[in-house]
């Protein structure tokens, strides 16, 4: 361990050891305020470590009415719950009432902000609005402009987030009227972005992208802000179809958040995936749905962790509290009892006087120790509802990232069946229609005319043609089957069964049972690519006369198989094969098994059923 480690520790062990004796006169803990110095500095120190040497310095602060030091405690606290809109208000209304006292205007004028906002955060409207107002007022009493003109911004703010737009407008307005010579300009830039803001909201886009232009022009240095007016620019002309537009500004936005919080980048990502998709750009859609999503997902994880950390905290400081007001109550007895004993040996004249004094103490110490039991009570109630708060807000964080998956999922599988649409058009539209020109072509020709080995040539050539166009079509139709999107899995396999059936080479048979409604769309186009795979198979290598397929659903688990009665086959030869392994992998993906059970000269059972 190194020296400054070593110094580090021994000064937090000091610093807890004064904090917890509670016995100790309030003038003994000046040395309290050193070590915490000491401490709070050090890199070495957990943050959960530091949070707890706030608190007690908080309380110390508090007992020997250091206000300076109370402030200067309350402001690291804040940033420690900068998450925590509900702790943070619950500071800050603290340290207004001791700023008040001390007259102390810039500290008093941000803890009217953060409590603004804080309530903003939770939806508290009236209260926001209420310190909102009281930062106007004290902006106004100490005579600063430029806090006067951000004061009167926040009541625009307050207004845009209830939607109240046109209320919202009056005081961004009153904001840049007030703005007089000498202009501030980065006053003049925050009312040009939030009245593009407004405008925008307002379906008034042209007005909108005027002020956003405005405010690109002021470069003050802060890439942030001008990334988050690119972004809003992008935004715009989306809604104007203006798609070109909105990709460069939005790629220029990109460029500059590279770097910055997570919140801006992935809203940025939102709006090029909104992009793409109006402009039907299938891969770039496919790449900025996954980057923000995963981004808004890691995001959340973070902010969860915090939080979990945060109740961790405070859970572990009700408990130290609870077993500092035991162990103050056993230290009292004990010290009780100590003196009873001492005076019995040394006064044995006056036992009845110390007999009647110790009734009367230990009356007084049962009343206490009833009181300190009733705190007690009371604190456990508040802690059990401090976590069942906790509890519950992270069972809504859980949910919204379970829905956050499945819309990933539903993504994914929306991409897929885009791809599929769009190679199963390309095969039957270009392939097709090309091996069918051929084919018409080669027909052209008289075969008449040609030498038994030409004509056995030409008639080769001719069948193979018929074969490929043949296989284009059912690789197309397998893709993405027109009668499975318009009649659903069983519609589907129904309609390509009885299309077998035309030719009566194969008896092929098709039941079903249970309730099969509710088999999704990707199973279901699953099971019936497989299907046909498996039924194409046979066809060309069973020799069977007769096929059953059947699907069914028991306890809402789901079972497919096939049994055809051809020659049967050595299932140990094709078990390593492609189409065996890539039928097992697709069944995977959608929660089946699948098995072969085979008999020479007897037949083959196909079987896929849901685990």
């Amino acid at each position: 361990m190194n020296l400054k480690l070593l110094i580090n520790n021994l000064a937090l062990g000091c610093f807890l050891l004064i904090s917890c004796n509670k016995n100790s006169d309030i003038k003994q803990k000046p040395e309290l305020r050193k070590f915490y110095e000491i401490v709070n500095n050090s890199s070495e120190i957990t943050s959960n470590d530091k949070v707890k040497i706030l608190t007690e310095t908080l309380k110390y602060s508090t007992e020997s009415q250091d206000d300076s030091l109370f402030l200067e405690v309350i402001d690291q606290l804040l940033v420690y719950y900068k998450d925590s809109p509900s702790r943070k208000i619950e500071f800050c209304l603290k340290a207004i009432a001791v700023a008040e006292n001390m007259r102390y205007y810039p500290k008093l004028l941000k803890y009217f902000d953060v409590a603004r906002n804080g309530y903003l955060r939770i939806n508290e409207y009236p209260l926001a609005l209420k310190y909102a107002k009281k930062h106007l007022e004290l902006t106004n009493k100490i005579g600063n402009k430029k806090e006067q003109l951000l004061s009167i911004n926040n009541l625009g703010i307050h207004y845009n987030a209830k939607q109240d737009y046109d209320s919202a407008m009056v005081y961004y307005n009153l904001m840049n009227l007030q703005n007089k010579k000498p202009v501030d300009s980065t006053i003049l830039n925050v009312y040009w972005i939030n009245s593009g803001i407004i405008h925008g909201k307002n379906n008034d886009f042209e007005m909108a992208i005027e002020n956003f232009s405005k405010s690109l022009k002021f470069n003050d240095g802060y890439r942030d802000k001008l990334a988050y007016v690119q972004n809003e620019l992008a935004k715009l002309y989306i809604s104007k179809r203006d798609y070109q537009k909105a990709v460069d500004y939005a790629k220029k936005a990109e460029v500059n958040a590279i770097d910055l919080n997570s919140s801006l980048k992935i809203s940025i990502d939102k709006t090029l995936y909104d992009i793409y998709k109006k402009k039907n750009d299938i891969r770039n859609e496919n790449l900025y749905f996954q980057k923000f999503t995963r981004a808004q997902m890691h995001e959340d994880s973070i902010r969860i962790e915090r939080s979990n950390e945060l109740l961790d905290l405070d859970y572990k400081s009700q408990k130290q509290e609870l077993s500092l007001v035991e162990l103050n109550q056993k230290v009292e007895k004990e010290s009780y009892n100590n003196k009873v004993l001492l005076i019995s040996i040394a006064s044995a004249g006056i036992v009845l006087a110390l007999l009647v004094l110790f009734i009367n103490n230990l009356r007084k110490t049962s009343d206490k120790i009833k009181i300190q039991k009733t705190e007690i009570e009371q604190l456990n109630q508040n802690l059990e509802a401090k976590v069942e708060l906790r509890t519950a807000e992270l069972f809504e964080v859980n949910k919204e990232l379970i829905k956050k998956n499945f819309e990933i999922t539903e993504a994914l599988f929306k991409g897929q069946t885009i791809e599929r649409k769009r190679v199963a058009s390309e095969l039957h539209d270009n392939l097709g229609s090309t091996l069918s020109a051929l084919k018409w072509r080669l027909g052209a020709l008289n075969s008449e005319e040609l030498s038994p080995t030409e004509k056995a040539i030409y008639n080769s050539i001719k069948e193979m043609m018929s074969n490929a166009y043949n296989d284009v079509r059912t690789i197309s139709h397998n893709l993405l089957p027109a009668e499975f999107e318009s009649k659903g899995l069983i519609g589907a396999l129904t309609k390509y069964i009885g299309d077998l059936n035309e030719n009566h080479k194969i008896q092929f048979i098709f039941k079903t049972e249970g309730d099969l409604s509710q088999i999704g769309k990707k199973t279901g186009l699953e099971l019936y690519s497989i299907s046909m795979e498996l039924i194409t198979n046979i066809l060309k290598h069973a020799n069977a006369k007769n096929v059953q397929i059947n699907l069914i659903e028991e306890n809402q688990k789901y079972h497919l198989s096939i049994v055809d009665d051809g020659k049967g086959m050595d299932t140990s030869l094709i078990k390593n094969g492609m189409g065996i392994k890539q039928i097992e992998s697709r069944s995977k993906s959608i929660g089946f098994s699948f098995q072969i059970e085979s008999t020479m000269n007897e037949g083959t059972r196909f079987w896929l059923y849901s685990t």
